[in-house]
């Protein structure tokens, strides 16, 4: 009971460790503890009840986060695949996505006379560097007659 008393003051003077405080708590939670001491004892175990409360209180916040996600959020994203795919088998995909490309300042919609218009363009580019490369090859032709 000395050391019971010698805790208490070091407890009350903010002295105590860990160890020491679980050792208060534990010895209060007893049935027979001495008249001069029991003015202590709904101090620690207030603490416990406390200590237990808020325990309890964190593990209703997680159920209903796990609750909340379980029978709300993951029906709902299920729901929106589900509905996604079948748009998808249903629908058109390019009714779905229109685009547009400008040529000569002109706006063509149409996927099939856009790639028309591309392969159109392709091959004025590939006509153009046949014409470069032989106006380049007439170039070297004439440098070489010239230094022969």
């Amino acid at each position: 009971m000395d050391e019971i008393k010698i805790l208490l003051d070091k407890y009350f003077e903010g002295q105590t460790s860990l160890k020491e405080e679980q050792i208060l708590k534990s010895y209060f939670r007893k049935k027979n503890i001495p008249e001069s001491l029991q003015s202590y004892k709904p101090m620690f175990l207030f603490f416990d009840e406390e200590i237990k409360n808020t325990k309890g209180k964190k593990e209703k916040v997680k159920f209903s986060t796990s609750v909340l996600i379980k029978k709300i959020l993951i029906p709902v994203a299920a729901g929106l695949i589900l509905f996604m795919g079948i748009k998808s088998l249903f629908f058109d995909q390019e009714t779905n996505f229109q685009s547009s490309v400008y040529i000569n300042g002109k706006k063509y919609t149409k996927s099939n006379i856009i790639q028309i218009k591309a392969l159109d363009a392709l091959e004025n580019i590939s006509a153009q560097n046949d014409e470069m490369i032989m106006s380049q090859i007439d170039i070297l032709n004439d440098f070489n007659e010239l230094h022969q």
